[in-house]
């Protein structure tokens, strides 16, 4: 990673469309993160999201990283001009199969790596900012399938909006089949694949706009909350709640094995 372009704090100009107003530590996980492109103009930022895997490591698309020369890793608030820490990553990884040839979102998946000395301490967030857990070995075939879920970011108020919301927003979503999912992007089985899982909002005025890319997707399991899947792509139809149309996501379990070998993560049995 060539050095970051980004200064450890900045003051942003002034969401989930429609979505609604996240409290303080109820996505705890969840990270903003500020981009700067090579090809974008130097004062241009983009924003996307990441989760917290452990003290070194957060999961975000590889989308988002792609052609990035400077990243910011916000986290510990729900508003998006007032972070808890601003971190600088010392590196990041794509998955070495990652293919976006054709908008097909092929492996969308990432690391970005904290640096030694800026590790975060959970001891000291008081519940501000907390790793999220991931499904077991167990669940690796697991499609979790109508399970209350939610989808967490900073994205676009609305598809009219002009800027990011500064408040951390949520929607309630319906995991459904990929059968289902493939139906509303013209059956196409390359961009709807088994690494890929797909939601419906329950409000059909809320969805992912602008900027939500790597919203996580997280289940609730028995009042614990699981991530299962990183906000990829949005029917064009649908986007910033226009229509009723699946989000779709990474789906985590299919990478598993990835992610152990880079971040060295231990799954649960």
């Amino acid at each position: 990673m060539s050095k970051n372009a980004f200064t450890p704090h900045f003051k942003l100009k002034p969401r989930i469309a429609n979505g609604n107003r996240a409290g303080l530590g109820s996505f705890p996980w969840h990270a903003s993160l500020a981009i700067k492109y090579r090809n974008s103009p130097p004062d241009t930022v983009t924003f996307c999201s990441g989760s917290i895997l452990n003290e070194k490591w957060i999961l975000t698309p590889a989308q988002c990283i792609q052609g990035a020369y400077g990243i910011r890793v916000d986290i510990g608030s729900i508003d998006i001009n007032k972070p808890l820490l601003s971190i600088l990553p010392d590196a990041f990884t794509l998955h070495p199969q990652y293919d976006n040839d054709n908008l097909k979102f092929k492996n969308d998946i990432a690391l970005l790596r904290l640096p030694e000395n800026n590790k975060l301490d959970f001891s000291k967030s008081d519940g501000k900012y907390l790793p999220i857990r991931l499904p077991t070995r167990r669940q690796i075939d697991e499609e979790f399938i109508g399970q209350e879920s939610y989808l967490s970011g900073f994205g676009y108020p609305s598809m009219h909006s002009t800027n990011v919301s500064e408040h951390l927003l949520f929607a309630e979503q319906v995991i459904i089949p990929n059968t289902a999912c493939a139906a509303y992007y013209g059956n196409d089985l390359e961009l709807v694949t088994d690494k890929v899982i797909c939601s419906l909002s329950v409000n059909v005025r809320q969805g992912a706009c602008m900027n939500d890319a790597g919203g996580p997707l997280v289940v609730n399991e028995y009042g614990t909350q699981t991530l299962v899947g990183l906000l990829s792509f949005v029917h064009e139809k649908g986007s910033c709640g226009r229509q009723a149309t699946p989000a779709a996501f990474t789906r985590i379990t299919k990478h598993f094995e990835w992610i152990e070998k880079v971040s060295g993560y231990q799954f649960r049995p």
